[in-house]
């Protein structure tokens, strides 16, 4: 399951990233700060990803000193940018929802759980890992 949020994360971090550079060149940290990203790991990897599908150049300037990278998008990852605002857009106002969704969902797989084994709620709750007490 930690595996699956981490791949969820960079994917939606991946669309951020995108949306971001659709506004002009930036570097790693000012990068960092306007995606909010989890973290620097989540950010570099994210951004390999990109650089390594086409959809974002990395040019290293070599000042003395020191050097500083810059990140931009390319044609495909121009392309891309308008549909990534407009999804990041979508979910930024259905997260609510979403997440309504997926405890309604859980909690009537929950109750499925109950019935089949005869257990109590607590039982069930320790079961699934949920123990909330």
């Amino acid at each position: 399951m930690a595996y699956q949020t981490a791949r969820a994360t960079v994917k939606e971090l991946s669309l951020r990233v995108v949306a971001r550079l659709d506004r002009g060149p930036v570097r790693f940290n000012a990068l960092e700060r306007g995606v909010k990203a989890p973290s620097p790991f989540a950010l570099a990897s994210a951004l390999k990803k990109l650089q390594r599908d086409g959809l974002i150049d990395r040019v290293v300037h070599k000042v003395d000193p020191p050097a500083h990278v810059e990140y931009s998008l390319t044609r495909l990852g121009q392309g891309l940018a308008k549909s990534a605002t407009a999804l990041i857009a979508w979910f930024d106002e259905n997260l609510g929802c979403i997440d309504a969704a997926r405890q309604r969902f859980l909690a009537a797989r929950q109750e499925e759980i109950i019935s089949a084994r005869g257990e109590t709620q607590p039982e069930a709750a320790a079961a699934m890992g949920g123990d909330d007490q």
